[in-house]
């Protein structure tokens, strides 16, 4: 489902370009790189690790990003399940798959960063609440992508036949992608998911996986059924040392927090092979906000497939 992800975070222009033109040409080349698919984070503004980034609302940027491309799929990593009304999340999710003639992909999550939910306006319910609610906007969502009236009464989430036509392109609706580490969120992706995403370091990702398997055994499903994804910032130099010095004061304090890779060529690529060959189905990687160039994407792309063809 997802082999090659590729998640651009700041696309901030300090020229005099418009920032979604630059974003679309950061898109398109990871297109022609060979990578499977683009996803956008669901954020209103930058927290205090990176202020002054810029973010243009998601799903009318992938649904922008869907006119100008032709063959990378499209989605949010991930979306929060508070900023939209779930119905209309629905609607809009099905909306990008039929304006990209079947590529949009579901990813959701239940949320973070308080502060952002609270600056504009949104409660930021605990954590359990917040589950609750990630889940029935899922079982909703996934209702409605069939086309028939759906009614639904839970205790966060409601609609009353709402109808959502025309329906999805993608058969049974764009396929699911949930995201988070919590114990509660991955007992969801066993139930509903059609892919994970963990984040972390290599040892907390195997941790995750193992926890996965048990989940689905749990409610019955063949782990096999849910594909594993792993975010990974990736900082590439042509030397080790050269990468490092590129990482700012944050980005070392959580290096290892993130799961960050950092080195050269040979290093990234071997730490991504064993990725894969300890079973994990794909990568979602993003550069840093100044590497973040046609030429880099590229050579990011070539570098990756090469890791596959291995």
């Amino acid at each position: 489902m997802i082999r090659l992800g590729l998640n651009i975070a700041d696309y901030r222009d300090d020229g005099p370009r418009n920032p979604f033109e630059r974003l679309a040409q950061l898109v398109l080349a990871g297109e022609a790189a060979g990578f499977d698919s683009f996803f956008a984070g669901d954020h209103l503004m930058s927290d205090k690790a990176a202020p002054g980034g810029h973010w243009l609302e998601l799903y009318t940027t992938l649904s922008a990003l869907a006119a100008r491309t032709s063959r990378i799929r499209l989605g949010a990593l991930v979306g929060a399940a508070l900023f939209r009304n779930p119905a209309l999340l629905a609607k809009t999710v099905t909306s990008l798959d039929v304006i990209s003639g079947g590529r949009a992909l579901f990813g959701i999550g239940s949320g973070s960063h308080a502060a952002e939910h609270h600056a504009y306006g949104y409660d930021f319910p605990p954590p359990a609440d917040r589950v609750e609610i990630l889940e029935e906007t899922v079982r909703l969502a996934t209702a409605m992508f069939r086309g028939t009236p759906t009614t639904f009464a839970g205790k966060w989430v409601r609609a009353q036949a709402a109808v959502n036509l025309p329906p999805p392109i993608t058969p049974g609706g764009p396929k699911v992608l949930i995201g988070g580490n919590g114990r509660r969120t991955l007992r969801l992706v066993a139930q509903y998911a059609d892919a994970a995403n963990f984040t972390g370091a290599d040892d907390t990702v195997l941790e995750l996986d193992a926890v996965l398997d048990d989940r689905c055994a749990e409610v019955g499903r063949d782990p096999s059924a849910v594909a594993r994804t792993v975010f990974r910032p990736v900082i590439l130099a042509r030397t080790r040392r050269e990468a490092e010095r590129l990482m700012s004061p944050w980005q070392r304090d959580h290096q290892h927090q993130l799961g960050f890779v950092v080195g050269d060529a040979d290093e990234v690529g071997y730490h991504l092979q064993q990725l894969f060959a300890r079973g994990i189905d794909g990568v979602i990687v993003q550069l840093p906000p100044a590497h973040n160039t046609p030429e880099r994407i590229t050579e990011l792309g070539a570098l990756l497939l090469r890791v596959l063809d291995e």
